[in-house]
């Protein structure tokens, strides 16, 4: 079996897990939504994740973990993530998102991954914002909201999506 074919099988089977109800022993808990999951890919996924499941801490012993400030949407594209091992906000889901969202959800993915270590989703976060910024009908309302929010961070990840941001703007002029 190739590798390709190897990766496409476990992704496959990571999609099947929600089958596996006896399997799932984590909650994850945000804005009154309550995502039961397996501490498992969880840990894959997550260096961050994997010391909150697995460690001593309150949210391992007691089985959940509140994760309401990162905000529901983007919990959801991260478990999704985890998941599936793609990036949450596809160009077709990008199409159905409002004007003013297009860039900010790619930068909100973008820092969520860098909160929680998950290199290969911050890349593909990266890459999905440049390619967002290229198209014709990005204004600047979207781009000061993005600014704002990347400059919000208290990652690196500000000075990378700022860097980007002012590329883009200055590709405008």
């Amino acid at each position: 079996m190739s590798n390709e074919m190897a990766v496409s099988a476990f992704i496959l089977a990571l999609k099947s897990f929600d089958k596996y109800k006896s399997l799932v022993d984590f909650t994850i808990v945000c804005e009154g939504r309550e995502y039961r999951v397996h501490r498992v890919v969880l840990a894959l996924n997550s260096p961050v994740l994997s010391r909150a499941v697995s460690g001593d801490f309150e949210e391992a012993r007691s089985g959940r973990l509140d994760l309401s400030a990162d905000g529901e949407p983007y919990v959801r594209a991260l478990l999704d993530y985890c998941y599936l091992l793609q990036y949450p906000f596809s160009p077709v889901q990008m199409l159905s998102l409002t004007d003013s969202m297009r860039a900010e959800c790619n930068v909100q993915m973008c820092i969520l991954a860098d909160k929680y270590d998950i290199q290969p989703l911050k890349r593909m976060a990266i890459e999905a914002f440049k390619h967002v910024l290229q198209w014709p009908h990005v204004d600047d309302l979207e781009l000061a909201r993005a600014a704002k929010v990347a400059y919000g961070a208290v990652t690196s990840v500000c000075n990378a999506m700022l860097e980007i941001l002012l590329a883009g703007a200055v590709a405008r002029v």
